[in-house]
């Protein structure tokens, strides 16, 4: 089984509430694999999916040594409206948090 991880940062969370959901891949997957093990993990049909690779960092240590943050691949998988991708369920309970507010805020008034 492949691994699959959200990458979770603000912008992505916002994304999400778009329903565009990224997620870090394996550096060798292509996007036909991405899509088709997208559909077996999470049983949706990407609508489009756009990937981007992350650039591998070398940092200097004491004494000359070196070593290598190795990069990652990024997939930005777009659904239709109405579908997600677990691990994501923060972007929608900001939208219960807002309404929550709102509500509280009309009956104080």
């Amino acid at each position: 089984m492949i691994n699959f991880r959200p990458h979770i940062t603000e912008k992505t969370v916002t994304l999400a509430k778009q329903g565009q959901f990224t997620l870090s891949v394996p550096k060798t997957m292509s996007k036909g694999k991405i899509v088709t093990e997208i559909r077996k993990i999470y049983k949706v049909k990407p609508e489009d999916i756009r990937t981007q690779n992350e650039k591998s960092i070398r940092s200097r240590k004491m004494r000359g040594g070196v070593t290598t943050n190795r990069g990652n691949k990024k997939a930005v998988i777009v659904l239709k409206k109405g579908e997600s991708i677990p691990g994501f369920d923060i972007a929608h309970d900001d939208k219960k948090t807002e309404n929550e507010k709102v509500k509280k805020a009309k009956t104080k008034e």
